[in-house]
């Protein structure tokens, strides 16, 4: 009785509970690669965006409006 007692499994019982374990780390892997090519879609989409901008960082140009005056 050192080993304790031992358990049988019918084989199909043992085969649900080896693909229940084999299930999580296929999620985690599928959801870790969509959280990855979200992330590149995003960046991807920002940087021109950002690029334009630190191009338009210029000083405002002044206003060429004339300014109408009243002949009579």
């Amino acid at each position: 009785m050192a080993d304790g007692p031992r358990f049988e499994l019918p084989p199909h019982r043992r085969d649900f509970a080896e693909r229940r374990l084999a299930k999580p780390p296929r999620a985690f892997a599928s959801f870790i690669e969509v959280v990855r090519r979200t992330n590149d879609t995003v960046h991807g989409a920002t940087e021109p965006a950002t690029s334009s901008r630190m191009r338009s960082t210029r000083a405002p140009r002044a206003s060429t409006r004339c300014s109408s005056t009243a002949e009579t």
